[in-house]
C-alpha cells in the first residue's frame, strides 16, 4: 500500500515548530515515532535530537547516532517504530532541499519539514522518501493534525 498521509497529535506538531522557532538560524531534527494503518502513518510521538551536524548547522542537520540506536533497540518487537524524521529550515522553505535528497535513502521514511522565517513564523509540510537516488526523491504527502 502507498502511503498518502502522516496524522501528527496536534501536540507534536507544535513541539516540532517551537524547536524550529529556538533552534533558528541553526536547523532543529528529531525522530518521528509510530505505525502504518494501510495508507496513514500514525505518530504516537517525537524524539528531539541535538543537531550533530559537522559545519554549517543553518544548512544541514544529523540526528543523534545515540538516540536512533537507543529507540530503535527499545522499540524492537513492538508496534511503534522510528517511522521518520523531523527538520527545520531557517530559510522559511517548507521543501526538501537536495542536501536532504542525497541522505533520502530509505524508501517509505517520512519527512517532515517546518520552515521557519525571519519573523518566526512557521510551516510544515510532509514527505516520504522514494528510495530513487537517481530521480524524485520524494513524494509529498498530506499532514494533517487532529
Amino acid at each position: 500500500m502507498t502511503l498518502e498521509t502522516v496524522r501528527i497529535p496536534p501536540l507534536h506538531l507544535t513541539l516540532m515548530r517551537i524547536a524550529a522557532q529556538t533552534a533558528a538560524p541553526e536547523e532543529a531534527c528529531g525522530l518521528i515515532l509510530g505505525h502504518t494503518e494501510e495508507a496513514i502513518a500514525v505518530v504516537c510521538a517525537i524524539a528531539p535530537s541535538l543537531n550533530r551536524a559537522e559545519g554549517d548547522r543553518a544548512r544541514s542537520f544529523a540526528i543523534d547516532p545515540d538516540l536512533q540506536f537507543r529507540l530503535q533497540r527499545d522499540l524492537r518487537g513492538g508496534r511503534e517504530s522510528v517511522i521518520g524524521v523531523y527538520h527545520s529550515h531557517p530559510n522559511g522553505k517548507a521543501e526538501p532541499s537536495p542536501r536532504d535528497a542525497a541522505m533520502a535513502f530509505e524508501a517509505g521514511f517520512i519527512w517532515v519539514v517546518v520552515g521557519v522565517d525571519g519573523a518566526g513564523e512557521t510551516v510544515a509540510s510532509a514527505h516520504v522518501a522514494t528510495g530513487d537516488t537517481g530521480g524524485e526523491a520524494f513524494r509529498r504527502i498530506k499532514l494533517l493534525s487532529n
